[in-house]
């Protein structure tokens, strides 16, 4: 059962205590870090497991001003420091991410990630499924529903740009088709008070064992 397959995570961790921190330079600002409220500190990841994948999804405005087609800026630095199994001290991997930029729209359009959209999509259903949450703690069952067929489309664009697989989105589709049906029989139970509150925190951690555990 669940239970059982959380504990067994336990068992086999990769590393402790582990935070990424992002920030933007040259301009670039980081507006949000989905799952994380605050920027400055970080992500606070914990455990990290093996045979396991953990996203974090960031959001960041950036205007470029003066720049010649192919050359190439930095908009981001990020760090993950943790500290490794059976030992006291931390350690810190500090790294870059740099754009090119280009007047070539269909080079533009070439370089778009599908895999990074599905993501992007399924944090955003993520904040949804909070607000679903919060109408049935205050049975709005008109409200939840509303909410809810929102989460449908979203989950529905990221069905279409998750084509590998990897950010799960068409069994969160299946799932959220299972929980509609539950909030027209059951309105705002304490059982689906308590799936939509677990689904948003699944979806939060961007864990892909996590959230297949939870889909199941």
């Amino acid at each position: 059962d669940f239970v059982s397959k959380a504990l067994s995570r336990l068992l086999n961790p990769a590393c402790h205590d582990s935070v990424l921190k992002v920030q933007g330079i040259g301009g670039a600002v980081v507006t949000k870090m989905y799952g994380h409220k605050d920027i400055v500190k970080g992500a606070q990841l914990g455990d990290l497991h093996q045979s396991n994948t953990r996203s974090v999804v960031v959001e960041l405005e950036y205007t470029p001003s003066g720049a010649e087609p192919g050359t190439r800026h930095e908009i981001l630095s990020y760090s993950l420091s943790f500290r490794p199994v059976g030992e006291a001290d931390q350690v810190v991997l500090k790294e870059t991410i740099q754009v090119q930029y280009s007047n070539d729209s269909e080079k533009v359009e070439a370089s778009r990630s599908a895999d990074v959209e599905a993501r992007h999509l399924v944090a955003k259903s993520s904040d949804i499924d909070s607000k679903v949450a919060e109408c049935l703690e205050n049975n709005d069952v008109a409200g939840a529903r509303t909410w809810q067929t929102e989460n449908f489309a979203v989950l529905e664009q990221a069905v279409a740009r998750d084509v590998k697989g990897k950010a799960q989105a068409a069994a969160m589709y299946r799932d959220a088709q299972r929980n509609m049906r539950s909030i027209e029989t059951e309105g705002a139970s304490s059982k689906n008070k308590k799936t939509f509150t677990s689904r948003g925190y699944a979806k939060r951690r961007c864990s892909a064992s996590y959230t297949a555990q939870m889909m199941d």
